[in-house]
């Protein structure tokens, strides 16, 4: 997946199932599930864009669940997945902007240092 083409949506042709395809040049590929006009993410898929442990996505979900941030019904639901035993839970992409709202990568650092302070 080239930088200049960093997001492809792809149909399942056995299933129907779409995906949304994230890649970047250094070797970062998510297949977001996108349903009903939403992008749902696992939470391992949040991790790993993040470059966070999955403990620590829990974590942070419970938190914006149990802090009244967003309510857990319509960004949660759990899904059975083909060639799984059990349904996995996915995460509506409002969860995983308000998860990654909770981190501050060495990006957002930098430009918060750089941030003109208007008195």
């Amino acid at each position: 997946m080239s930088e200049s083409e960093p997001v492809t949506l792809h149909e399942d042709e056995k299933t129907g199932d779409r995906f949304l395809v994230y890649g970047t040049d250094k070797g970062l590929r998510l297949d977001i599930r996108y349903e009903g006009n939403s992008l749902w993410m696992t939470q391992a898929q949040i991790a790993e864009l993040f470059g966070r442990d999955v403990s620590v996505i829990s974590r942070h979900i419970a938190n914006v669940i149990e802090d009244g941030e967003l309510p857990q019904e319509g960004n949660l639901q759990k899904m059975q997945i083909a060639g799984s035993t059990r349904p996995v839970v996915l995460y509506s992409l409002d969860m995983v902007i308000s998860v990654g709202a909770g981190f501050k990568t060495q990006v957002q650092q930098r430009l918060i240092l750089r941030r003109p302070r208007w008195g």
